[in-house]
């Protein structure tokens, strides 16, 4: 699985903006230094960015962030059904 390409390539700008926000670090999800030294294996950067957009979908429910962030991506298909 492409994992690596994903977050450091395609995905790049929404894995920094999303896990080194001052929403994400008030979580204390992510190490933000291992972050970004790229110090975490693909499945962790992976696993940390789907739970940060979840907890942001899901118990945040910012919808103008949702639909500005995630919309313009196409990562909205099946949120909400």
């Amino acid at each position: 699985m492409p994992i690596r390409f994903w977050v450091q390539d395609a995905l790049a700008g929404l894995t920094g903006n999303v896990l080194l926000s001052p929403q994400s670090l008030d979580r204390g999800i992510i190490d933000p230094d291992r972050l970004l030294r790229w110090d975490l294996s693909d499945r962790e950067i992976w696993t940390a960015l789907n739970l940060e957009l979840w907890f942001r979908i899901f118990i945040d429910r910012d919808p103008v962030w949702t639909s500005q962030t995630l919309a313009p991506l196409g990562l909205l298909a099946g949120v909400g059904r």
